[in-house]
């Protein structure tokens, strides 16, 4: 059975407080021998265990943050690496756009910039939110997406549909919450 960090860390505590006072109170009563002496000793030894424990509690929560945090770390990648992975489906499904999410998302990330956004959490929602930009496309009929030419008016209101495909699949995803936005409402302007 496996315990959870905050276990081992108790464990910890409990088993080094117990042999603390085992051991400090043995050394103590060998040691003095008024009373007014082996109180101060217990004084002493008293804010020693503090230090001592708080040091050893430190020590352990921070290896249990780091250990989280690295865990934490390796889940975003996955996101990521998922994500790129959506992207690149979309590139081999409609090769006319190869690397436009890649150009969309640098330059949409750069403006941002320009605008004026410079907290990096928010740029990080921004670039997410780009490069799923187009992954509505794969509600798309072949037809419509891959058509050579010109597409009619029909078909161009069944592509324009493709950002609130994409908002509904992708709203559904906690971890991208943050870099969705509303889809837009299309009147013929495009």
């Amino acid at each position: 059975m496996k315990l959870v960090p905050q276990a081992k860390i108790v464990a910890i505590y409990v088993i080094v407080g117990s042999l603390w006072i085992y051991f400090s109170d043995m050394v103590i009563g060998n040691i003095f021998g008024s009373a007014e002496s082996i109180t101060a000793a217990q004084s002493i030894k008293g804010w020693a265990f503090i230090a001592v424990t708080g040091a050893m509690l430190f020590y352990l929560i921070n290896r249990a943050v780091d250990a989280l945090t690295k865990a934490k770390n390796e889940v975003v990648e996955s996101y990521e690496q998922t994500m790129q992975g959506w992207v690149q489906v979309m590139d081999l499904r409609h090769k006319e756009t190869k690397d436009h999410t890649e150009r969309v998302t640098r330059m949409t990330v750069r403006f941002a910039r320009l605008a004026g956004i410079t907290d990096e959490k928010a740029l990080k929602h921004i670039e997410r939110g780009t490069m799923l930009h187009d992954v509505g496309k794969i509600g798309i009929p072949d037809a419509i997406l891959i058509k050579p030419g010109k597409l009619n008016e029909e078909e161009w209101t069944h592509m324009k549909l493709h950002p609130s495909i994409a908002h509904d699949l992708l709203s559904k995803i906690k971890f991208l919450e943050n870099s969705l936005d509303e889809p837009p409402q299309f009147n013929g302007y495009f």
